[in-house]
Parts: C-alpha cells; sequence; structure tokens
C-alpha cells in the first residue's frame, strides 16, 4: 500500500471494475444499518470512486441531497462528497438536486451567514465541474449576494460572479 501511494497512484485507481464496485458499494449504502461514521466513509468511497473513474451513477445525487442540512452531522463532508462526485460526464439534470437542496437549505436571507457561505462555496464546487446545472434565474439570484453585509458571503457571492464572467459570460446579467 505505501509504495503505491508514493508513487501517487491511489486503490481507487487500481479497481478492474470501478462502475460494479461504486455500484454495489452505494447500494449497500441505501439499505444501510450501519453506524453514521461507516455509512459517511461509504459516502467519500462513492463519491470518490465516481471522481477518479468520471462514472455516472445517477442515483448518488439524489440520495446525498437528502442529507444536505445546516443542521446535519459532517455536513461539510457530505457537500464536499457531492461536489466532488459532478464531472462534466454526468448528465447536469442528475446534479440538479444537490443543486436545488443546496440552494434552498443554505442559501436564503434566513440562513445564518456561515451557511449562506458554505452554499455558495458548494454552489461554486458544483458549477466548476458542470457549469450547465446553473439556470440563468438561479444565477441572477445568487449573485444578487454580492453586496450582501457579511463579507463571507460577499466574497462566496462574487467569486461565483468569476466563475461565470470565464465560464459563461452572457449568463450573467449586464452590470454583475
Amino acid at each position: 500500500g505505501e509504495a503505491l501511494s508514493s508513487m501517487g497512484v491511489s486503490a481507487l485507481e487500481l479497481l478492474r471494475d470501478p462502475h460494479t464496485f461504486a455500484e454495489k458499494l452505494f447500494r449497500r449504502l441505501q439499505g444501510s444499518r450501519d453506524k453514521f461514521e461507516t455509512k459517511m466513509l461509504m459516502v467519500q468511497v462513492v463519491s470518490r470512486t465516481i471522481a477518479v473513474h468520471r462514472l455516472v451513477l445517477e442515483p448518488f445525487y439524489t440520495f446525498i441531497a437528502r442529507y444536505l442540512q445546516p443542521q446535519q452531522r459532517e455536513v461539510t463532508l457530505l457537500l464536499t462528497a457531492a461536489a466532488e462526485a459532478c464531472h462534466d460526464n454526468v448528465p447536469p439534470d442528475a446534479i440538479e438536486p444537490v443543486l436545488r437542496q443546496v440552494v434552498n437549505a443554505f442559501v436564503h436571507d434566513r440562513s445564518r451567514p456561515e451557511a449562506m457561505g458554505v452554499g455558495l462555496k458548494t454552489v461554486h464546487a458544483l458549477c466548476t465541474r458542470c457549469p450547465l446545472v446553473m439556470t440563468e434565474d438561479l444565477l441572477r439570484d445568487l449573485t444578487a449576494y454580492k453586496k450582501d453585509k457579511d463579507k463571507g458571503v460577499r466574497m462566496a457571492s462574487r467569486s461565483l460572479i468569476g466563475l461565470f464572467r470565464e465560464l459563461a459570460p452572457a449568463e450573467l446579467a449586464a452590470r454583475s
């Protein structure tokens, strides 16, 4: 194991049939009665396998979206796993439930600034990996936070504006 990791090769890269592995582990996760910590590890392994092998495992996104709530234990780990599992081979409509859940649960006027910042950063991570998941209306709503009273929220919103200036300038309103 250690010789491989020093060469920069992870065990996941050596899987003979990564899609079957990810599907089986995901099925086990769905029906799991394991401890929370074990489930979290399974989520991370499925997510990383999807990322490393650029797999398309659409049910994973609706599954993980259900757990993306500010009060959820280890929510930052789950948000990271959700974003990591996104790439441009995944259809945007498969990722859409994750984006919608993050926005609905984290990015609204009644959210704490920390939650809003985390939500906007997660949206940024999702859109970096799969820009087509963003809609023009949603982008307009999220970039409106560029003048928020909280610095973290302002910075996260402006970071999203910067991303779309690069990726899809036409989607940004003229004066963002």
